[in-house]
């Protein structure tokens, strides 16, 4: 836990490097195979600075018990990181499922830009995880929630302002209609903010089976949601907006769950 800090920062600095070297190989005309050897080098080099040179070879040493215990310990964090990422996977999926692959890209080229912009509160609530679990204080952070959530406000009300312009000026003008999709989009980061800050509450606190209850049934919520609206109205606005709702009823959830702590 006292390395946490570290890992976040190492974290970013490989989506950072592999974010600037991805770019540059594409504005240079590369294709898909040297943006992936650029990725792979980047993660590559990553993993020596985290490891040391030259290697220490086992690089790790781990005992049958050890990882029993290990397991016993996580398999509930596990499945919640992964229904946590299903949830917010799945308007990518759903779309592909009842849109067309124009339909995809267009909601794709919104939801890399706000994916970009979660990493700010995935770096806050990382870097406060030990600091919670240390000090046995749930209301750690929480200056920092009702800054992230006025800062959120303001991305949202500014950044869908220029997305009409942003949009357009990054991948060109065929994804104009991109713009609906980021304005909405954007409205998701409040309630993203919010239950990632009590998702740590929850997990902090020992009750990780709370969380991962909240979590896979808003996962099976957003699936009603998508199987209800996206036959009819396959569309990206639609998608973002299913999203939004579906962040809500998470954030909805795991406030209900956290009521007692």
């Amino acid at each position: 836990m006292e390395q946490m800090s570290r890992w976040v920062g190492w974290q970013l600095g490989t989506a950072v490097a592999q974010l600037l070297l991805g770019a540059a190989v594409l504005g240079a005309g590369g294709g898909l195979p040297h943006l992936l050897l650029a990725l792979g080098l980047v993660q590559s080099g990553a993993a020596i600075i985290a490891y040391g040179w030259p290697p220490r070879w086992p690089l790790v040493r781990v005992e049958r018990a050890q990882l029993a215990a290990v397991w016993r310990a996580g398999w509930v964090l596990a499945l919640l990181m992964a229904t946590a990422v299903a949830q917010q996977r799945l308007p990518l999926f759903a779309l592909a499922g009842w849109g067309t692959e124009a339909d995809v890209g267009q909601f794709s080229a919104a939801a890399r830009l706000v994916e970009g912009i979660k990493l700010l509160p995935y770096a806050l609530f990382g870097a406060l995880f030990p600091a919670v679990v240390r000090s046995g204080r749930l209301d750690t952070g929480r200056a920092w929630l009702l800054a992230l959530l006025g800062g959120m406000a303001l991305i949202a009300v500014g950044g869908g302002w220029l997305g009409r312009w942003l949009l357009p000026w990054l991948y060109g003008a065929a994804y104009q209609p991109s713009a609906a999709v980021w304005g909405r989009l954007l409205w998701g980061l409040l309630p993203f903010v919010l239950h990632q800050h009590l998702a740590l509450r929850l997990v902090a606190a020992g009750h990780e089976k709370r969380a991962l209850v909240a979590t896979a049934a808003s996962l099976l919520a957003g699936l009603l949601l998508y199987a209800t609206w996206l036959p009819t109205h396959p569309t990206p606005p639609t998608a973002a907006t299913l999203a939004v709702a579906s962040d809500v009823l998470l954030a909805w959830g795991l406030l209900a769950v956290s009521r007692k702590l």
